[in-house]
């Protein structure tokens, strides 16, 4: 071997050596660098039902060597805050990721105490729906279905008053009262905190829209209400998941001191751009089928409350199912019905109230047409009176009967 390449050789290992030297004293250093993390400011007794969220309070920092940091310690407090432990917490230890837990154990709400038989449904929300954040976990809320249609089944009503769009419609009305809230969360999927004393909050939404507080780009800003987890039974978890997927389903907010309600709902039926009804009543109404023999016709007659006004009696035959010669009978029976009540009101009689015409003024009007048309009339309610028992399945109770 030369001298040369001896020397080579030497100075090689020389700057491997300074290289070792030099990662040493950068580790070394590195390793001797304090880093935050953080530990409990006391002791926390856990049980089965223990729901308290941690606050700053609860905790301390802590400064340790970085070479002693393990993957479960916890450097960012905001990974704290709101959490729920998952067992006794002591003074001075420090807090590991797995001791945490985003639900608490046990959540208790209007005398709900076991939840064995309950599940949890989930809704988006944000403060425009969320009652401007005035909303925690304990809280019971009512629950609004709405539903806007776009026309009902042209098999059923398609062409009954000549209208090229067929009946258009929208109906509201609370489904379920009571409900509790098990929990309301960000949109991170942290436990929202309730801000109704942060005046921040409370000046956001001084004289403004609340769904003004989103951001141009639709985000909630950090920290919004982003989802409620409600406290339902397994049937109304099934009815909620349906009536989500055809309608829209709200929270409403109720009062210390609010009862529950059994509501008919609010009901809007369009032609066109008239009105044909307004009022209480919604569209879900029983087909005649028996709830303990679900393929079996209910043959029971149907009895009426109360002497329904003509309008609204040949309004609720349209929507009734019906084959296509029932169809076809009624259109032209209503096609009658419209000549009687322009006699009464005129060309706009359906914009001005039709739903007041009443029997005795369409047999003047009719009666002043000529001995003909008063025959054609009585022959007109005998049809559909027939009509409205067939399709029906059973008697009931028609406008013109006392």
């Amino acid at each position: 071997m030369t001298k040369k390449r001896k020397f080579q050789i030497l100075i090689g290992l020389l700057a491997i050596m300074v290289g070792g030297i030099l990662a040493l004293t950068l580790w070394i250093a590195n390793a001797k660098k304090s880093v935050t993390i953080y530990d409990f400011a006391r002791t926390i007794q856990y049980d089965e039902k223990s729901n308290y969220a941690l606050t700053l309070n609860d905790v301390v920092e802590a400064q340790i060597l970085a070479a002693d940091v393990k993957e479960e310690y916890i450097t960012d407090p905001q990974e704290i805050i709101g959490k729920y432990i998952t067992g006794t917490a002591y003074k001075g230890q420090h807090i590991m990721k797995h001791q945490l837990q985003s639900d608490p154990t046990y959540v208790e709400v209007s005398g709900i105490s076991e939840l064995a038989d309950y599940r949890k449904f989930y809704l988006p929300i944000g403060y425009a729906n969320a009652f401007a954040g005035d909303i925690e976990a304990g809280d019971t809320v009512d629950l609004l279905w709405a539903e806007n249609g776009g026309g009902l089944s042209t098999d059923r009503t398609d062409g009954v008053t000549g209208s090229e769009n067929g009946i258009n419609y929208n109906q509201a009305r609370i489904v379920m009262s009571n409900i509790p809230i098990y929990q309301i969360y960000t949109a991170d999927g942290s436990v929202y905190n309730k801000k109704t004393t942060d005046p921040e909050t409370l000046n956001k939404f001084k004289g403004q829209d609340a769904a003004t507080l989103q951001g141009e780009d639709g985000e909630q800003p950090t920290g919004a209400p982003a989802y409620v987890a409600l406290t339902v039974t397994v049937e109304q978890y099934e009815e909620l998941y349906v009536r989500n997927q055809t309608g829209t389903l709200s929270m409403v907010s109720r009062f210390k001191e609010s009862q529950d309600v059994e509501s008919d709902g609010y009901l809007v039926i369009k032609d066109g751009l008239a009105n044909v009804y307004t009022g209480k009543g919604n569209l879900e109404f029983e087909h005649g089928v028996d709830a303990q023999n679900q393929d079996k016709k209910d043959v029971e007659p149907v009895v009426t409350a109360a002497r329904p006004d003509v309008y609204t009696f040949l309004r609720r035959l349209a929507v009734m199912d019906k084959t296509p010669e029932q169809e076809e009978t009624y259109k032209t029976l209503y096609a009658q019905f419209v000549e009687y009540a322009q006699a009464v009101a005129g060309t706009e009689w359906e914009i001005n109230s039709p739903e007041q015409i009443s029997m005795v003024q369409l047999e003047a009007a009719v009666s002043a047409m000529g001995q003909e048309k008063m025959l054609d009339y009585q022959a007109w309610k005998t049809n559909v009176q027939e009509l409205t028992t067939s399709v029906y399945g059973a008697p009931q109770i028609m406008p013109w009967e006392s």
